[in-house]
């Protein structure tokens, strides 16, 4: 199932915020708000600002995602950080993705269903950003796909969505302060009389003060309704249950492997020992300027559970950034895979130049049990994939030097034949 980026972070957030994936909103008295703080900022060209994405007035929370975006021509970002908010709770299990491509910076966060949800008012996460060192102009910065959900799995109503701007100007060139005219004296012969000139014995004028301006009034962010997509169902493929299996690993299949520059590979993500498995989660890190990743594949480890009514698969395949992330989460509470099997094949393409040996990095494992509790993964096994460069083709000059010798021996043999047969003649 393919899905725009956006949709992805979202559903790879729903996944993980609910075991149906299939949210009931619920009621929330207080008026619950997402917003972009600050409001506004400026920024010189080249510079750096930070925004951060808050919470204000919610109740119970477990989980919490969205997508700000921005204009990847002026400005690129750098990182996402999760704040303490949702981490009071306990361990969170996060998915920060940037695409600065698309002007896009998503998260999506969740405490285990056996964690405590939070209440009131804090940080979910920090956006960071550069400028570029040319760009100028005032810029939105508008968050989509917010969605919150409590501590039973269900969405919380968000009231409203407050977006932000920041501002990249030069400094202003400094001003000389106007000095102004001074009032004044009395001149010392002056008997306070009239001198004759019809005027004033006072020379000079008293200035007019110059009124202060009043600052612009500051632009008050428009406010955005929420809007809550429903993820697409994918068909089911129900099967038999694996076999149960000791600790749980998760580990890149085969650990290591040799590929020529510019042809293709596939490694396997398997799970081995795990019991009562119904959700699993992860990304897998590549150097992006050595191979692409062209597939993923769900296995059939998950998806095969009989009566788990099949899985909602989410793939996501960042070439820029150099990461696959996917999860695959059965439908139906209650049941769970056990023993060891593939949770996802992936498919990639090498660089004709490539070469050397590239790590593959396991990161943001997650693996889930049939009524949503985190289940504890003993070991993560990364691999390696060793690129070698195309070898030169042989000229074949070594083998004329044997195939001369031969045919001069055989010729040399013919014309020796035929000069005994005149003698004998």
């Amino acid at each position: 199932m393919k899905l725009k980026t956006s949709t992805r972070v979202i559903v790879i957030g729903l996944v993980f915020l609910s075991l149906s994936v299939i949210f009931a909103v619920s009621t929330v008295d207080a008026t619950v708000v997402v917003k972009v703080d600050p409001a506004s900022q400026t920024v010189a060209p080249g510079g750096s600002f930070s925004v951060d994405v808050r919470v204000e007035d919610v109740t119970s929370m477990n989980g919490d995602q969205a997508v700000l975006n921005f204009y990847p021509g002026v400005m690129q970002a750098t990182g996402i950080v999760e704040d303490d908010f949702l981490q009071t709770g306990g361990t969170t299990l996060g998915f920060p993705i940037i695409n600065n491509t698309e002007g896009t910076a998503g998260f999506g966060y969740a405490l285990p269903l056996d964690g405590t949800p939070v209440s009131g008012s804090g940080v979910l996460a920090t956006i960071n950003f550069d400028t570029n060192a040319s760009a100028e102009g005032f810029f939105d910065l508008r968050l989509t796909d917010v969605m919150l959900s409590n501590g039973d799995g269900n969405e919380i109503t968000v009231d409203a969505i407050i977006n932000g701007t920041v501002t990249i100007e030069s400094e202003p060139t400094a001003t000389a302060t106007p000095t102004p005219t001074p009032t004044p004296t009395k001149p010392p012969n002056d008997d306070g009389g009239d001198n004759g000139d019809g005027g004033s014995d006072v020379h000079g004028t008293t200035p007019t003060p110059t009124p202060t301006p009043t600052p612009a009034a500051m632009l008050t962010p428009t406010t955005t309704p929420t809007l809550f997509p429903t993820a697409a169902t994918p068909a089911s493929t129900p099967a038999a249950t694996s076999t149960p299996g000791g600790g749980t690993v998760v580990k890149i299949s085969p650990a290591t492997q040799v590929v020529t520059a510019g042809d293709s590979f596939t490694v396997y993500l398997r799970v081995e020992g795990v019991t009562y498995m119904g959700a699993d989660g992860a990304s897998l890190n590549f150097n992006p300027g050595a191979m692409q990743a062209s597939e993923i594949v769900e296995g059939d480890f998950v998806k095969s559970v009989a009566g788990g009514g099949g899985t909602l698969p989410i793939e996501l395949m960042d070439n820029v950034m150099g990461t696959v992330t996917f999860s695959y989460t059965l439908k139906k509470e209650g049941y769970g895979a056990s023993g060891s099997g593939v949770l996802a094949k992936i498919n990639f393409d090498t660089e004709p130049a490539a070469e050397g040996v590239h790590n593959l990095d396991l990161t943001g494992v997650l693996l889930l049990n049939g009524d949503g509790h985190k289940i504890t993964v003993n070991e993560v096994i990364g691999g390696e994939v060793t690129i070698q460069p195309v070898p030169t083709p042989r000229s074949g000059t070594g083998m004329i030097a044997p195939i001369c010798i031969i045919l001069t021996v055989a010729l040399a043999i013919t014309v020796s034949a035929m000069r005994k047969r005149r003698k004998r003649r």
